[in-house]
């Protein structure tokens, strides 16, 4: 069988999109007679896309459908379904972007869930979590033991660059535990992750040189100068993480612990060559090179977190330290942050009238030298809320972040960055039932730069006024005016502002069940001006849902380096609640 474009759908697809619908349908008449009860969302999304002036950043026409039952039976066993298509895997360079579409049936009873196809699962922040797996998972529980494990694809080949190129990506694991992650627990992880040498064409050459046009400033004849390009930049990676999580309560819950110690082996380049020295080999545990084989691009290091969460009355305090080596890597989230080492404070104190949040922290790399300097990054804040009286709060806040290194200060690479932000907020409520029923007053300072005279145009001083009305014209209709001003200056340039005036409205109409609002905003500074409108509807009938939103940019600049575009996008989402 093959798709409208011409494309083999393959057999897990057609037994998603085919067969498990009729194998749904007596369980769904079933559901009729009482047996079972049936529910979910299915709709559509199209969207148009025009630019002028400026790259198109969406394709010009877009498509949706998606499909969401659920059916439960018995109240004990339940069956999900997720269904979502999309053009965009088929237009709008398709083959540079990973595929939009999902297909996904999860089942859940009791004492377990399970996962085919698409499916997004959560084991612990630096091991798995975040990362959308076209395969299958499970699991479950039965008593204070758990149990869990998936595997799939990850990611698809795309060719490309080094911002786009990708090879195939398997990805499978597993955890085993006991315990209760909330009181007291212990879990074990092992994520394996692989790429397919084979699912992109290999270069040739180490090295290439894009030839570019002559360069005859000096001489007329020269020879002709290039960037270096380096086609391996996209490498088939290969990675696998042990790791180890726990919990642990004490005093009632008053004290909380949680911790997570991992290790990871990583290889950037599978085609690099084997280690086959017996020093280095010896190093690695026998349980790792059993499923992961060191290379000439392996790194092997640890990350370790803990975290203690403390309350006593309306005091809360959580300490936590992170220390993550620079060789750590786990392809199973979405990013990691590896080099660093941090220690992070957050206190709060509740009371029913007022509260203060005071947080900090101190972070570091450079963590086995391996740098030339090594950069610290710090920061404070504290914020105060208060409501003085029932129609009256305010709040206070003070920032401070700073980042800076070991540099000599009379060398070019020194760095002493600082930042402060002082702002406050006050909200008033007046009448729900008169014209003028809220105001809202807004202040905000900010201050930034760099000790190092080389930078002197990095400083920067800012202030913001905005000032926000909520007026009801009538019991269904609303405006909502603001206006904003930004004086700042940068460097030693002079001041500027930034002038921002908006403008909401909101009508129901027949009982609530069609709302519309329009929001529209102008912004001008200097000789460049934007203005921004946004129309949305929504109007609901029984089980149906239909919304409109139009919204429409113009940028105009008259400065040299300035550019104007005009944008305009129109969207239509239809949804119904089975």
């Amino acid at each position: 069988m093959k798709w409208p474009s011409g494309r083999p759908v393959p057999s897990c697809h057609w037994m998603l999109v085919v067969v498990l619908p009729c194998m749904l349908t007596p369980l769904w008449a079933e559901a009729q007679g009482g047996v079972a009860t049936v529910g979910g969302t299915m709709g559509s999304y199209a969207e148009l896309n025009g630019i002028s002036g400026a790259e198109r950043r969406r394709p010009s026409a877009t498509g949706r459908m998606f499909f969401r039952p659920h059916l439960s039976l018995f109240g004990k066993f339940t069956m999900n379904l997720d269904l979502l298509f999309s053009t965009e895997n088929s237009t709008f360079q398709s083959s540079r972007r990973q595929s939009l579409n999902q297909y996904a049936i999860h089942p859940r009873w009791g004492w377990g869930v399970a996962h085919l196809g698409d499916f997004t699962d959560a084991y612990t922040p630096l091991t798995f979590g975040g990362v959308r797996v076209r395969g299958a998972g499970l699991s479950a529980q039965r008593g204070p033991v758990r149990v869990a494990a998936f595997g799939g694809r990850t990611q698809r080949s795309v060719p490309g660059g080094a911002t786009t190129g990708r090879f195939e990506r398997n990805m499978f694991g597993g955890r085993i535990g006991v315990g209760d992650p909330s009181r007291s627990s212990l879990d074990i992880t092992v994520i394996k992750a692989r790429d397919d040498v084979s699912s992109l064409t290999l270069p040739e050459d180490t090295v290439l040189i894009e030839p570019l046009e002559p360069d005859t400033t000096f001489v007329e004849d020269t020879l002709q100068v290039g960037i270096p390009s380096n086609p391996f930049a996209v490498t088939p990676q290969e990675n696998l993480v042990l790791g180890l999580a726990g919990t642990l309560s004490l005093f009632e819950r008053a004290l909380f612990l949680r911790g997570e110690l991992n290790g990871s082996g990583y290889t950037r380049d599978l085609r690099a060559g084997l280690i086959e020295s017996q020093d280095i080999s010896s190093e690695v545990p026998g349980v790792m090179r059993s499923l992961y084989s060191p290379r000439v691009s392996s790194t092997f290091d640890y990350a370790l977190t803990l975290e203690a969460n403390a309350r006593v009355s309306a005091l809360t305090a959580k300490v936590s330290y992170r220390n993550i080596g620079p060789g750590y890597s786990s392809l199973g989230v979405a990013s990691v942050m590896s080099d660093q080492r941090s220690l992070q404070l957050n206190t709060s104190l509740r009371f029913r009238l007022w509260n203060v949040k005071v947080d900090g922290g101190r972070q570091h790399d450079n963590l086995i030298g391996q740098k030339l300097f090594t950069t610290n990054r710090s920061r404070f804040g504290v914020a105060l809320a208060v409501r003085p009286t029932r129609g009256w709060s305010a709040n206070l806040r003070v920032n401070y972040s700073g980042l800076g290194n070991d540099a000599p200060e009379a060398d070019a690479q020194w760095i002493a960055y600082s930042s402060w932000i002082f702002g406050t907020k006050h909200n008033l409520t007046f009448s729900r039932r008169g014209i003028l029923r809220s105001a809202s007053l807004a202040y905000t300072y900010r201050s930034s730069g760099d000790e190092n005279p080389l930078r002197t145009q990095s400083e920067s001083k800012s202030h913001t006024f905005k000032i926000r009305v909520l007026a009801g014209l009538t019991r269904n209709l609303n405006l909502t005016p603001s206006v904003g001003i930004v004086r700042s200056r940068f460097g030693t340039a002079g001041w500027t502002t930034l002038e921002t005036y908006e403008l909401g409205v909101q009508l129901r109409l027949l009982r609530g069940k069609w709302a519309t609002s329009l929001a529209l905003g102008r912004s001008q500074a200097k000789q460049t001006k934007a203005l921004q409108a946004t129309l949305t509807s929504r109007y609901q009938f029984g089980r149906d849902a239909v919304t409109l939103v139009v919204r429409a940019n113009d940028y105009d600049s008259s400065l040299e380096m300035g550019r104007d575009f005009r944008e305009f996008v129109f969207t239509l989402r239809w949804a119904r609640r089975l």
